[in-house]
């Protein structure tokens, strides 16, 4: 894709991608374990907008720094997982930068399932990272095979 302006801009290049690594739609990811190459992340209002703010993960049950269950603190009495419903926040990627300062394509996350083993790796070379586990979704998207979301 191209775009022109006619000032400078700020774009946002966003994909939303809903991985469930067992291959059967109608169980959860919150088994699944989880890894995010991060220390701190984005708190939010009651909108989920980020507040200006960068907090540490440290601690709270935004720490994925090691290998975690995804639903293990899903519930825990957090401000920003009551919030969301669940995890729907950013992620201050932890950045390796080459010699001139500019940051380089790195692994950030790593999801695996332990039932079927299945492991999915995510490299960006981008600040933040983007983790939701579909608290939102209320059955009235209707996806492959006809399962709703």
């Amino acid at each position: 894709a191209t775009a022109t302006t006619d000032a400078p801009t700020i774009i946002n290049m966003v994909h939303h991608t809903y991985w469930n690594l067992c291959g059967d739609p109608t169980q959860t990811i919150l088994d699944h374990l989880l890894q995010i190459n991060a220390n701190h992340y984005l708190p939010t209002n009651e909108g989920l907008i980020p507040k200006g703010e960068i907090a540490s993960v440290e601690n709270t049950p935004m720490d994925f720094t090691q290998r975690r269950v995804i639903g293990e603190r899903i519930d825990d009495d957090f401000e920003a997982l009551k919030l969301g419903g669940g995890y729907d926040h950013c992620w201050v990627i932890r950045q390796n930068s080459d010699e001139d300062g500019d940051g380089k394509v790195q692994l950030v996350a790593r999801v695996e399932d332990p039932k079927s083993k299945r492991i999915m790796e995510v490299s960006t070379d981008q600040p933040g990272l983007q983790f939701y586990t579909s608290n939102f979704l209320d059955g009235s998207v209707i996806g492959k095979n006809r399962v709703a979301y």
